[in-house]
């Protein structure tokens, strides 16, 4: 059975498509169309980061299968995941004031709420947007530990 990554590594990063981050990487990103919920003076947003949905090229990622074991330790918000040089550090967090981790996986969904860095600029505008409506999305990302071909596509555990 041919690698997921393999499979992925030519397919271009659009909304609702899962892609592949750079070669050499284990990780695949999957963006959403999803309008959050805005506490303003929480500074935080809650969204819809992924759903078992089918996407446009068939894929399908499967919310129940995610292990956040190790992304509970430190649960950092990144923008483009980490992969952006304009934006070197983390813009929030999904954690709450009190330490309660703030990342609900469902059968239907994952549901994650971020609350924004109030002292870095750029979490700053970045929550700015989110209220403005000019960003509308979030993404996930993920290193698949199971997959299977199915006829339209990847289905990642």
């Amino acid at each position: 059975m041919p690698n997921p990554l393999d499979i992925l590594k030519s397919r271009p990063r659009k909304v609702g498509l899962l892609y592949r981050f750079d070669e050499g990487q284990d990780s695949l990103g999957l963006d959403t169309m999803a309008e959050p919920s805005l506490d303003l003076s929480a500074m935080s947003a809650t969204v819809v980061i992924s759903t078992p949905a089918i996407d446009r090229q068939g894929d399908s990622l499967l919310s129940t299968g995610c292990d956040l074991t190790h992304y509970k330790t430190n649960p950092l918000v990144l923008w483009e995941h980490g992969q952006s040089s304009h934006c070197p550090l983390p813009i929030g967090k999904s954690e709450d004031p009190n330490g309660k981790f703030t990342v609900l996986i469902e059968q239907t969904a994952i549901t994650a709420t971020s609350y924004f860095s109030q002292s870095y600029q750029f979490a700053q505008q970045v929550f700015a947007l989110l209220a403005e409506k000019i960003i509308r999305g979030a993404s996930v990302r993920a290193q698949p530990t199971d997959y299977e071909q199915v006829r339209t596509g990847l289905l990642v555990k």
